[in-house]
């Protein structure tokens, strides 16, 4: 029962932002929740051209910027999403989120020591 009810609620997910994106092809928000919900039904090739598209529409928009690292971190791409955070950090330097990420990005990369220049 429980499978049933998460397959049909990821069709219904789907459907809307579908049609959200036929509304707005432009929607950089739409197309960020596009791609997690591909990327968390195994549709990673689908997942990255709408968050590459995304970020493509909005280079300087740090929840799409956030929301593309977070899905490289997933798929333990992370020196990718260290590129994403850092242009956060670029964007929006007091923003501790960003730092805080990246962070934690360098430390599943093994790279420990403290970087004087952020």
């Amino acid at each position: 029962m429980r499978a049933v009810i998460l397959c049909t609620a990821g069709v219904l997910a789907l459907t809307d932002l579908n049609f959200a994106l036929e509304i707005d092809p432009y929607s950089v928000i739409g197309l960020l929740h596009r791609g997690h919900l591909f990327l968390r039904e195994g549709d990673r090739d689908r997942a990255f051209e709408d968050l590459d598209r995304a970020v493509e529409l909005a280079p300087t928009d740090i929840r799409v910027l956030k929301g593309r690292a977070v899905a490289r971190a997933v798929e333990a791409e992370y020196a990718l999403a260290t590129e994403d955070l850092t242009a956060c950090i670029a964007v929006q330097p007091r923003l501790p989120d960003c730092y805080i990420l990246r962070g934690d990005m360098y430390a599943a990369m093994g790279e420990m020591k403290p970087n004087e220049n952020r």
